[in-house]
């Protein structure tokens, strides 16, 4: 039953698919981007979705003007053996909004982890320390106000 009613609650997302392609939301879970619910009789394998709720929320909640847009023009300044400093401009709808910044960060190689390490910063720009040398890291920024989490900057690579 609460499934109906977070189903039914999903169909104005149809604007929002371009936001629900780039959260990485699986093709079987896209109806509730599209605002097609055809598949409401088998909602037991709905459940498989219940991980993109929070993907899905933060897009309607951007569509409707409650969560700022992502910072804009992330680079990195500096790079050096052990830290890189990266900066960004605010978002471009309700800057004014934002409390605080996340600057995700991974490293990129065979034997790493997806985990992405979070710290949080409250203006740009931002040292991101204790890097391994010689190792390529992906970076992005998200920012945070009372209603919830924009979607992540364009990712860079150190």
């Amino acid at each position: 039953m609460c499934l109906f009613t977070v189903m039914t609650h999903f169909v104005c997302v149809y604007p929002c698919r371009t936001c629900c392609e780039e959260e990485g939301v699986s093709a079987f879970c896209k109806h509730f981007c599209s605002g097609k619910t055809a598949l409401l009789y088998d909602f037991q394998s709905q459940f498989q979705c219940l991980p993109y709720m929070s993907s899905l929320v933060s897009c309607v909640l951007e569509r409707k003007g409650y969560v700022t847009t992502e910072p804009t023009s992330v680079a990195v300044s500096s790079v050096h053996t052990d830290w890189a400093l990266v900066m960004w401009r605010p978002p471009k709808r309700q800057a004014d909004t934002v409390t605080k910044y996340q600057v995700h960060y991974r490293e990129l190689s065979e034997e790493a982890d997806d985990f992405y390490f979070v710290e949080v910063a409250t203006k740009s720009p931002f040292l991101v320390d204790k890097l391994r040398s010689s190792t390529r890291y992906e970076v992005f920024v998200t920012a945070v106000n009372k209603y919830g989490v924009s979607r992540g900057s364009t990712r860079i690579i150190l």
